[in-house]
Protein backbone atom coordinates (compact mmCIF):
# COMPACT_ATOMS: atom_id res chain seq x y z
CA UNK A 1 0.00 0.00 0.00
CA UNK A 2 2.80 2.50 0.99
CA UNK A 3 4.62 1.56 -1.82
CA UNK A 4 1.58 2.41 -4.25
CA UNK A 5 1.46 5.66 -2.34
CA UNK A 6 5.40 6.48 -2.45
CA UNK A 7 4.61 8.22 -6.48
CA UNK A 8 1.98 10.31 -5.80
CA UNK A 9 3.58 11.72 -3.00
CA UNK A 10 6.90 12.04 -4.82
CA UNK A 11 4.86 13.61 -7.39
CA UNK A 12 3.47 16.19 -5.11
CA UNK A 13 6.02 17.20 -3.64
CA UNK A 14 7.31 17.70 -6.73
CA UNK A 15 4.54 20.20 -8.16
CA UNK A 16 4.54 21.73 -4.69
CA UNK A 17 8.20 22.54 -4.73
CA UNK A 18 8.22 23.99 -8.53
CA UNK A 19 5.60 26.48 -7.30
CA UNK A 20 7.55 27.59 -4.06
CA UNK A 21 10.52 28.59 -6.12
CA UNK A 22 8.30 29.87 -9.35
CA UNK A 23 9.59 33.39 -9.57
CA UNK A 24 7.20 36.36 -10.75
CA UNK A 25 8.58 38.68 -13.76
CA UNK A 26 8.28 42.03 -13.25
CA UNK A 27 5.97 43.99 -14.95
CA UNK A 28 6.82 45.01 -18.50
CA UNK A 29 7.79 48.72 -18.77
CA UNK A 30 4.80 49.16 -21.91
CA UNK A 31 1.89 47.06 -22.81
CA UNK A 32 0.70 47.55 -26.14
CA UNK A 33 -2.35 45.68 -27.65
CA UNK A 34 -2.98 45.44 -31.00
CA UNK A 35 -6.18 44.48 -32.45
CA UNK A 36 -4.96 43.52 -35.77
CA UNK A 37 -2.19 42.54 -38.04
CA UNK A 38 0.45 44.87 -39.07
CA UNK A 39 0.40 45.72 -43.17
CA UNK A 40 3.94 47.94 -42.86
CA UNK A 41 6.49 48.83 -40.62
CA UNK A 42 6.80 51.59 -43.17
CA UNK A 43 5.91 54.69 -42.07
CA UNK A 44 5.64 56.67 -45.36
CA UNK A 45 3.54 53.65 -46.78
CA UNK A 46 1.11 53.89 -43.48
CA UNK A 47 -3.12 53.94 -44.05
CA UNK A 48 -4.28 51.17 -41.88
CA UNK A 49 -5.22 52.52 -38.17
CA UNK A 50 -2.71 49.56 -36.76
CA UNK A 51 -0.13 49.84 -38.83
CA UNK A 52 -0.73 53.75 -37.30
CA UNK A 53 -0.87 52.82 -33.48
CA UNK A 54 2.43 50.63 -34.15
CA UNK A 55 3.96 53.60 -35.15
CA UNK A 56 3.16 56.00 -32.60
CA UNK A 57 4.56 53.64 -30.19
CA UNK A 58 8.10 53.07 -32.41
CA UNK A 59 8.59 56.44 -34.09
CA UNK A 60 9.40 60.47 -32.97
CA UNK A 61 8.05 62.80 -35.19
CA UNK A 62 8.82 66.86 -34.80
CA UNK A 63 5.54 66.76 -33.32
CA UNK A 64 2.94 65.01 -31.43
CA UNK A 65 -0.03 65.60 -30.00
CA UNK A 66 -0.69 65.08 -26.31
CA UNK A 67 -2.57 62.24 -25.18
CA UNK A 68 -4.81 64.54 -22.68
CA UNK A 69 -6.42 67.00 -24.69
CA UNK A 70 -4.82 66.27 -28.23
CA UNK A 71 -3.34 69.83 -28.36
CA UNK A 72 -0.08 69.74 -30.29
CA UNK A 73 3.28 69.32 -28.70
CA UNK A 74 7.03 69.29 -29.36
CA UNK A 75 8.38 66.01 -29.80
CA UNK A 76 11.52 65.57 -31.50
CA UNK A 77 12.06 69.44 -32.20
CA UNK A 78 12.70 71.43 -29.58
CA UNK A 79 11.31 74.05 -30.94
CA UNK A 80 9.64 75.88 -33.49
CA UNK A 81 8.88 79.18 -35.54
CA UNK A 82 6.62 80.36 -37.34
CA UNK A 83 6.94 83.22 -39.85
CA UNK A 84 4.39 86.39 -39.81
CA UNK A 85 2.54 85.49 -42.84
CA UNK A 86 1.98 81.82 -41.84
CA UNK A 87 3.79 80.33 -44.77
CA UNK A 88 7.25 79.49 -43.23
CA UNK A 89 8.01 76.99 -40.54
CA UNK A 90 10.93 76.47 -38.93
CA UNK A 91 11.83 73.22 -36.66
CA UNK A 92 14.96 73.16 -34.59
CA UNK A 93 15.73 69.07 -33.60
CA UNK A 94 16.91 67.94 -30.40
CA UNK A 95 20.62 67.66 -30.20
CA UNK A 96 19.94 64.66 -27.79
CA UNK A 97 17.80 63.18 -30.06
CA UNK A 98 18.91 59.73 -30.92
CA UNK A 99 18.18 56.30 -33.09
CA UNK A 100 18.34 53.44 -31.58
CA UNK A 101 21.93 52.47 -32.87
CA UNK A 102 22.97 55.60 -31.75
CA UNK A 103 23.50 57.50 -34.45
CA UNK A 104 22.23 61.55 -34.35
CA UNK A 105 18.69 62.31 -35.58
CA UNK A 106 19.18 64.98 -37.89
CA UNK A 107 17.31 67.40 -40.65
CA UNK A 108 18.71 65.18 -43.38
CA UNK A 109 16.54 62.55 -41.58
CA UNK A 110 13.11 64.40 -42.42
CA UNK A 111 13.89 65.49 -45.71
CA UNK A 112 14.48 61.65 -46.61
CA UNK A 113 11.31 60.81 -45.30
CA UNK A 114 8.92 63.42 -46.81
CA UNK A 115 10.74 62.62 -50.25
CA UNK A 116 9.78 58.59 -50.14
CA UNK A 117 6.00 60.31 -48.86
CA UNK A 118 6.13 63.04 -51.47
CA UNK A 119 7.26 60.33 -54.34
CA UNK A 120 4.85 58.02 -56.33
CA UNK A 121 7.04 55.43 -56.55
CA UNK A 122 6.26 54.70 -53.08
CA UNK A 123 2.63 54.91 -52.99
CA UNK A 124 1.82 56.28 -50.22
CA UNK A 125 -2.10 57.26 -49.19
CA UNK A 126 -1.17 60.35 -47.71
CA UNK A 127 0.73 61.77 -50.30
CA UNK A 128 -2.09 64.39 -51.46
CA UNK A 129 -2.37 65.74 -47.80
CA UNK A 130 0.90 67.63 -47.90
CA UNK A 131 0.59 68.97 -51.74
CA UNK A 132 -0.04 72.27 -49.53
CA UNK A 133 4.02 71.96 -49.30
CA UNK A 134 5.59 74.46 -51.91
CA UNK A 135 6.24 72.48 -54.89
CA UNK A 136 5.15 68.97 -53.79
CA UNK A 137 2.11 69.12 -56.53
CA UNK A 138 4.38 69.89 -59.18
CA UNK A 139 7.51 67.39 -57.98
CA UNK A 140 4.33 64.69 -57.94
CA UNK A 141 3.23 65.58 -61.54
CA UNK A 142 6.93 66.06 -62.24
CA UNK A 143 7.55 62.49 -61.20
CA UNK A 144 4.19 60.92 -62.18
CA UNK A 145 5.28 62.02 -65.56
CA UNK A 146 8.28 60.13 -65.97
CA UNK A 147 6.97 56.96 -64.66
CA UNK A 148 4.32 57.08 -67.67
CA UNK A 149 7.15 57.14 -69.61
CA UNK A 150 8.96 54.89 -68.09
CA UNK A 151 11.57 57.04 -67.15
CA UNK A 152 14.39 55.40 -64.45
CA UNK A 153 16.04 57.78 -62.14
CA UNK A 154 18.21 56.12 -59.34
CA UNK A 155 17.14 57.00 -55.50
CA UNK A 156 19.65 59.98 -55.24
CA UNK A 157 18.75 61.52 -58.23
CA UNK A 158 15.16 61.58 -57.31
CA UNK A 159 16.55 63.30 -53.91
CA UNK A 160 18.14 65.91 -55.72
CA UNK A 161 15.06 67.10 -57.74
CA UNK A 162 13.41 66.90 -54.56
CA UNK A 163 15.85 69.16 -52.67
CA UNK A 164 15.72 71.65 -55.96
CA UNK A 165 11.83 71.54 -56.33
CA UNK A 166 9.70 71.56 -52.83
CA UNK A 167 9.87 73.88 -50.32
CA UNK A 168 11.76 71.50 -47.39
CA UNK A 169 15.21 73.30 -47.04
CA UNK A 170 18.05 71.92 -44.28
CA UNK A 171 19.43 75.28 -42.70
CA UNK A 172 21.75 73.18 -41.19
CA UNK A 173 21.65 69.20 -39.42
CA UNK A 174 19.50 70.12 -36.80
CA UNK A 175 17.15 72.47 -38.50
CA UNK A 176 14.57 72.16 -41.19
CA UNK A 177 12.30 75.09 -42.76
CA UNK A 178 9.16 74.17 -44.54
CA UNK A 179 7.23 76.70 -46.56
CA UNK A 180 3.88 76.64 -47.56
CA UNK A 181 1.46 77.26 -50.88
CA UNK A 182 -0.96 78.71 -48.47
CA UNK A 183 -1.60 79.22 -45.10
CA UNK A 184 -2.78 75.50 -43.28
CA UNK A 185 -4.00 76.40 -39.93
CA UNK A 186 -3.92 72.33 -38.95
CA UNK A 187 -0.17 71.97 -40.50
CA UNK A 188 1.26 70.55 -37.30
CA UNK A 189 -1.46 68.37 -37.09
CA UNK A 190 -0.37 66.80 -40.28
CA UNK A 191 2.96 66.63 -39.05
CA UNK A 192 1.89 65.01 -35.94
CA UNK A 193 0.48 62.50 -38.71
CA UNK A 194 2.68 58.63 -38.31
CA UNK A 195 3.37 59.07 -42.18
CA UNK A 196 5.60 61.98 -41.34
CA UNK A 197 7.55 59.80 -39.24
CA UNK A 198 11.33 59.89 -40.14
CA UNK A 199 13.02 57.01 -41.20
CA UNK A 200 16.65 55.84 -40.96
CA UNK A 201 18.48 56.08 -44.80
CA UNK A 202 20.73 53.27 -44.23
CA UNK A 203 18.42 51.18 -43.00
CA UNK A 204 15.80 51.51 -45.57
CA UNK A 205 18.22 51.04 -48.08
CA UNK A 206 19.89 48.44 -46.84
CA UNK A 207 23.74 50.39 -46.92
CA UNK A 208 26.68 48.52 -46.93
CA UNK A 209 29.55 50.66 -45.86
CA UNK A 210 33.43 50.20 -44.63
CA UNK A 211 33.96 50.33 -41.01
CA UNK A 212 35.70 54.43 -41.39
CA UNK A 213 32.16 55.07 -42.90
CA UNK A 214 30.36 53.21 -40.46
CA UNK A 215 32.13 55.16 -37.71
CA UNK A 216 31.54 58.28 -39.09
CA UNK A 217 27.61 57.95 -40.17
CA UNK A 218 27.09 56.91 -36.77
CA UNK A 219 28.71 59.88 -35.05
CA UNK A 220 27.90 62.69 -36.97
CA UNK A 221 24.66 61.10 -39.33
CA UNK A 222 25.12 59.39 -42.97
CA UNK A 223 24.95 62.68 -44.80
CA UNK A 224 28.54 63.25 -43.98
CA UNK A 225 29.61 60.41 -45.68
CA UNK A 226 29.16 59.59 -50.02
CA UNK A 227 26.78 56.70 -50.07
CA UNK A 228 27.61 53.31 -50.93
CA UNK A 229 26.46 52.71 -55.08
CA UNK A 230 23.50 50.96 -55.71
CA UNK A 231 24.49 47.59 -55.59
CA UNK A 232 26.12 48.21 -52.10
CA UNK A 233 22.19 48.95 -50.81
CA UNK A 234 20.98 45.32 -50.18
CA UNK A 235 17.03 46.71 -50.04
CA UNK A 236 17.41 48.67 -53.68
CA UNK A 237 16.60 47.84 -57.06
CA UNK A 238 15.61 48.71 -60.52
CA UNK A 239 12.84 47.02 -61.94
CA UNK A 240 13.83 47.30 -65.94
CA UNK A 241 10.54 46.06 -66.92
CA UNK A 242 8.39 48.60 -65.44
Amino acid sequence: MYKLLLPVATLIAVVIALFAFETEDSRADFVFINRGDIFTLDPQRMSWLNDMQMAYCLYEGLVRWNPNDFSIELAAADSVEQSEDGLSYTFHIRNDAKWSNGAPLTAYDFQYAWMRLLTPDFASDYSDFFFSIKGARSYWKWRTEQLANQTNLSIDQLSSMFGEMVGITIVDPNTIRVELEEQIPYFLDQLALAVCSPVYKPCVEGWNVSEADSDKLLSGGWHTISPPTMNNRKWLKIDETT
